[in-house]
């Protein structure tokens, strides 16, 4: 009896905790006086909503369900100051169902402090700039509800319906319909639904409107002349090649910690191993290495060239820029310590069951950021585009923690 009062003491004071982080959080939103804050503030004022929401649709962006969502309600400070943390929390719980884990504050807390970790520009463009709010955030944590529903084992009636209803905003952010359409594939191939058919078709109807828009030509002709005046001679290899580096750009952030996190996770989990192959002694110590740089490059000072890696190229092509052979020394060293996580999470697929959907989760942070490069509005975005990247990092080590419960990898720990 007094451990089942402690352990209720402890998750009461961590909830309240975390209600107190999401109420700070929430304090400190405001919208921007100028960029798109000011300008979708502005539409909202002054225009007649429907005939600037079809403009826009002929001359700008797809995302009609968003834009018309945020221009409706972006000059409504409570609705933003309410559903920000309330999408967080959405967000951190559907992550948490997704690998399976028993939902408790300590885990929410866990999530929370992972997503407050990631690097500041990402999170600041993507989670708590009002704008990137309906952009980025909000379809990412309504996307990966949907999934977490589409993949349960119970039936539950009224989450069915807000799952379906979701789509209807998600659909229309193409790095999250892709990757949710994708995902959908994928659990197919595991268990055959026609609830599961039923969203992949909604998603896939709602998301034509998206890319097919007429607005996306007149972006596009509009983006390579002020981006990449070239960028119609590109071939397959150049818009990879802009994709990876925009890949690149996040990897060697000196604030990646969710990178690092990771890493140290990955790292603990093979080295326990009973027996391993040279390939994967040799990967443990490439990612033993990368872990050391990033702490002594982050003691020498997060995003500063004096920083230990501040020699070194860090990613961000655009038209004036000619590659050099420290561009690719970049690519190269981010492939070896890639190929060296590869190797790990391999490894351990034999033993580890989670590690596979873990690799999968990494997969499609990864595809997130390299799909940009065919688009010309690759850099135009910024750095919020790179937020997949961080929450496949963060979904990938939550499955790997989780494995570290099963029988299995302890049985093995006690045998070394």
């Amino acid at each position: 009896m007094p451990a089942i009062s402690v352990y209720k003491s402890l998750n009461r004071s961590l909830w309240i905790v975390i209600v107190a982080y999401l109420v700070l959080l929430s304090s400190s939103l405001d919208l921007l006086s100028w960029g798109d804050d000011a300008y979708f503030s502005e539409v909202a004022n002054t225009r007649n909503l429907f005939a600037w929401w079809w403009e826009r649709y002929l001359q700008w962006s797809g995302r009609i369900a968003i834009d018309l969502l945020m221009v409706g309600t972006i000059t409504l400070k409570w609705f933003w100051h309410l559903l920000v943390p309330l999408t967080i929390l959405l967000l951190s719980y559907s992550m948490l169902k997704l690998t399976k884990w028993q939902i408790s504050a300590a885990k929410i807390l866990l999530v929370l402090i992972m997503l407050a970790l990631a690097p500041v520009e990402v999170m600041a463009e993507s989670f708590y700039w009002v704008t990137g709010f309906y952009n980025y955030l909000l379809p990412s944590a309504l996307a990966l509800f949907c999934f977490t529903e589409l993949t349960a084992p119970r039936v539950v009636m009224w989450r069915r319906v807000l799952a379906t209803l979701s789509v209807l905003i998600f659909a229309y952010q193409e790095q999250v319909t892709i990757l949710f359409c994708l995902a959908v594939c994928l659990s197919l191939y595991q268990q055959r639904t026609s609830f599961k058919w039923f969203i992949l078709a909604l998603t896939l109807a709602n998301s034509t409107l998206l890319f097919l828009a007429p607005g996306n030509a007149s972006r596009t002709l509009g983006s390579i002349f002020m981006y990449f005046p070239n960028y119609q001679d590109f071939g397959l290899l150049e818009k990879v090649l802009l994709g990876v580096d925009k890949l690149y750009n996040v990897f060697v952030k000196s604030d990646n910690w969710p990178l690092c996190i990771f890493m140290v996770v990955l790292l603990a989990i093979s080295v326990f191993k009973p027996s391993r192959s040279w390939g994967e002694k040799i990967s443990a110590m490439v990612v033993g290495l990368y872990i050391i740089c990033f702490f002594l490059q982050y003691q020498s000072g997060a995003n500063l060239n004096e920083s230990l890696m501040g020699f070194s190229y860090q990613g961000g092509i655009d038209a004036e820029l000619i590659p050099s052979g420290r561009t690719y020394a970049g690519y190269l060293l981010m492939m070896w310590v890639m190929s060296a996580v590869l190797t790990l999470m391999l490894g351990l697929m034999a033993e580890v069951k989670e590690s596979k959907f873990a690799l999968l989760a990494l997969v499609f942070g990864v595809m997130s950021v390299v799909m940009l490069g065919f688009s010309p509005t690759v850099y135009a975005s910024n750095f919020r585009v790179q937020v997949f990247f961080e929450l496949g990092l963060i979904v990938a080590t939550l499955y790997l923690l989780r494995s570290i419960d099963k029988k299995t990898v302890l049985a093995n720990i006690q045998r070394v």
